[in-house]
This record gives structure tokens, sequence and C-alpha cells, in this order.
């Protein structure tokens, strides 16, 4: 991705009014739940992401991607007889096979890591910390970065109405002239422009989870064919607190509590632990005791 992309995404973000900032750092929450393995706590024990195919997000209409071919069809001169004569010798039009192509490499090849600037949001705890029976993992992320390959959180644009992709910049930008998907080592600004339409859009509904995403574009060829969780690391020093849910077991607890322990030994760092509680006045919100920015 161009550098200005990077500077261009890194401002927005920390021009968020709501989002939780100081002059070096703006953080970003994930809620996290346990599995009956444990093996989410690879996160905050080996500080690895697990970046999930788009394909498997929670949002099933996400997947539902609209690709208009009208365009592409129209500027290469293909006609309804055109396209016939091609089904009947291929068993499919020309816009199916170009819509298989696109869908697979727009749900299948690309894995993203999704975020919240809200950390808050008792209806989130629910919903991906099991009731409150989960955590909180708190990320700081740095306001100017030396080195601009790293990771950048990109927010979410909600609206009511999603409009359809034009597939003749589908084709042109994503799609080799012999069908397969193209190469996308670097994203230039015309393929982050739809990349933008497809993973950074979101019906306005969801908007109360004030979602950011981190975006993974270099899948190896194993893991394009998998439909596992995409694992990358990520630095020690973006891991800031860790926040207990309402609800969580003693046992739980006292693991993470552990884990946190020895990583602070290990590497001498200081990430701390808060408990959640419930917001004196505010029902619909918990906060984290003597938390310094996750407080009343």
């Amino acid at each position: 991705m161009k550098e200005a992309k990077f500077i261009t995404f890194l401002a927005q973000a920390i021009s968020e009014k709501s989002l939780i900032q100081n002059d070096e750092y703006f953080y970003l929450y994930k809620y996290m739940s346990f599995d009956p393995d444990f093996k989410l706590l690879e996160l905050i024990k080996n500080q690895v992401l697990k970046y999930t195919k788009p394909k498997f997000l929670d949002d099933e209409y996400e997947n539902d991607i609209q690709i208009n071919w009208a365009p592409f069809l129209k500027s290469m001169g293909i006609s309804h007889e055109i396209n016939a004569r091609y089904k009947q010798e291929y068993g499919e039009k020309i816009e199916v096979k170009l819509d298989r192509q696109a869908q697979h490499y727009f749900k299948y090849e690309l894995g993203v890591f999704s975020l919240s600037a809200d950390p808050f949001n008792t209806s989130m705890w629910a919903r991906y910390a099991d009731n409150s029976k989960g955590f909180l993992v708190e990320f700081k992320f740095p306001k100017h970065f030396s080195d601009i390959s790293h990771l950048i959180p990109m927010q979410l644009t909600y609206k009511k109405n999603i409009q359809k992709l034009n597939g003749k910049e589908i084709k042109r930008i994503f799609l080799e002239a012999s069908g397969e998907q193209s190469t996308i080592d670097q994203i230039d600004d015309e393929k982050f422009n739809i990349l933008q339409k497809v993973l950074f859009t979101k019906a306005s509904n969801w908007k109360d989870q004030k979602e950011y995403r981190l975006l993974e574009i270099e899948l190896s060829e194993k893991e394009k064919k998998i439909n596992e969780l995409i694992l990358r690391k990520i630095p020690l020093e973006y891991i800031s607190s860790i926040v207990y849910g309402m609800n969580i077991d003693q046992k739980n607890k006292e693991t993470i509590e552990e884990i946190i322990a020895n990583i602070n030994l290990k590497n001498n760092v200081d990430i701390q632990t808060f408990q959640s509680i419930k917001h004196p006045k505010d029902a619909t919100r918990y906060v984290a005791d003597n938390h310094p920015r996750i407080k009343i």
C-alpha cells in the first residue's frame, strides 16, 4: 500500500473525537471469550493476532458482495448473443465466471482483524465476550510511525445503502485477462478504494460497534486454501492492558494473571490487568475499576 494511504488513514483514525487517545497513542479494543482449548490466549501469551477470512465474519450480509458486470461486458463489446454462445460452449456466462473468481478473492484470499473503539459497550461484552465471562484486550497504536510498514487500524464506514461494485474496475484491477487472480503485493489507490468498499463498509445498524480493522493482504498459497484463522505476530508493546469481564470464572482469571505476570517478568514490561464493573449511573455501560482510560 502506498505510504500516502497509511498516513491518510492514520490521520483519519486519530481525528475521530470519540477515540480514546493521548499525545502518543490511540487505543482500540478486542472483546474475547474463552475457547475450550484456550487457544485464543495465544494472542496475549505469544502476541499472535488471529485474522479472519472475510467469508467467516459475523455479518452474513457483508459476504453478499454485489458486483455489476454490465459496464465490463459493454466495454468489451460482449453482447447478449456472444454471452449466450459462451455459455453454450463453457456452461456458464462470462459474468458468472468472473463473479466466482472475484468473490473467491474477496472472501478467501484476505484476512481481517476486528477491533472496537468502544470498551464500554455492554452489548459487545455479551456478544463477543460470552456474556462478560471473557475479557478485553486493550491495544495501543503509536500516532507517529518510524516504520510505515507497521499495522494501521482502518476505521469502518457505515451506510444505510451499499452500492454495487463496478465490475469493469474489478476486472481491470484484480483479475487478469486469463481470468486468474492478479497478485497485489502492493495496493495502490484504485485497489484500496475497492477494498475499502468491500471490507471497510458495513450496514448502518452495526455502527454502535465503532469498528476498526487491520488488513492482511499477503497470504501464502497454503493460507489461501485453508478456512482456518490466519496468524500474525504483533509487537508486545502494542498490548496495553487486560480487562476482565464481570462474570469471568476465577480459574480463567488466574490463568490470564499467570500469563501476564510471566510476560512482564520475562520482557521487563508492565501490562496491567483490571476488573470491569457496572457504571454506577448508566446500566448500558461497563467501566474498569482504577483503569487510566476505561473509567467513569
